[in-house]
């Protein structure tokens, strides 16, 4: 498996879905059934700042909580994406959320 392609196949994928979200498609907001995470938290995790961007256009959730009560930007912390930290305080997530720990 050539882990590079297959993370340029999901940000393309995701890419996909978030211009089609921002042109008012329905699903934006749809959580992942076991961990409750939103498209937002996956791609803040892994750092894809053109998902994210257009994400954020699409008016998603920034302070959207999954099942463990973490937001994109716990994600982006845990996963070391200082980059996306700055785009979320930016685009004024809650820095004061707690998760459910």
């Amino acid at each position: 498996i050539d882990c590079d392609q297959a993370r340029s196949e999901e940000e393309r994928s995701m890419l996909t879905d978030a211009k089609a979200w921002r042109s008012g498609a329905p699903g934006k907001d749809a959580t992942h059934p076991r961990s409750g995470a939103t498209a937002l938290h996956v791609a803040c995790a892994k750092g894809y700042i053109k998902v994210i961007n257009i994400l954020l256009q699409a008016k998603c959730d920034v302070n959207a909580q999954d099942y463990d009560g973490w937001t994109p930007l716990h994600a982006a912390a845990h996963w070391g994406q200082l980059e996306t930290c700055k785009l979320l305080v930016e685009n004024c997530c809650d820095m004061d959320i707690k998760n459910y720990a």
